[in-house]
């Protein structure tokens, strides 16, 4: 995965990683995969938000719990949620919002994007969730706005090479989500 990323960065301004000589932050700030078992259920309530919004969208609760940060009282503290998985045709402005709003209105850590599925017949049942954001100091993170067309054909790669069924995007900003999955 890390290698679809770099690609990308190379392909799109000539280096892996872009540096601010500024500030010394670099962009990406962190960038991975992770694995889930990829057991869903619709969750019925962000679906009817999103239909609520006139999107053609379901949603979906994973059964894994992710970590994520909740501010309460002026600080922080860890919780543990299931991961919302979104499917449907939305356009990338509305992923990155929903990325952001879910968590707040359902009371998630984190919100994925499906990128590419494998064919039914495909006997794998894992899902794999990309991950890569921005950040000055690890307190506070974006998911990188890459374009889905580019996330979409990295999912169709992991597919076509692994023994995956589904690749997400993970498009939750820190807080809610940490950066990491832990």
């Amino acid at each position: 995965m890390e290698k679809f990323v770099e690609r990308y960065f190379q392909e799109n301004y000539g280096k892996t990683v872009l540096w601010d000589e500024t500030t010394g932050f670099r962009t990406p700030f962190q960038y991975f995969a992770g694995t889930f078992d990829g057991v869903k259920k619709e969750r019925k309530k962000v679906s009817e938000y999103l239909r609520g919004l006139g999107l053609k969208a379901k949603a979906f609760t994973l059964e894994n719990k992710v970590t994520g940060v909740m501010e309460e009282d002026g600080g922080r503290k860890r919780s543990y949620s299931s991961p919302v998985l979104l499917e449907g045709g939305l356009e990338q402005e509305m992923v990155f919002f929903l990325g952001k709003k879910i968590p707040e209105l359902f009371k998630t850590s984190r919100v994925l994007f499906k990128l590419s599925e494998a064919r039914e017949h495909e006997s794998s049942k894992w899902l794999v969730s990309i991950r890569a954001v921005s950040s000055k100091d690890a307190s506070y993170a974006d998911p990188l706005q890459i374009p889905l067309e580019e996330l979409e054909r990295w999912g169709d790669e992991i597919i076509a090479k692994t023994n995956t069924r589904v690749v997400a995007y993970d498009v939750t900003p820190k807080p809610p989500a940490t950066i990491e999955y832990e």
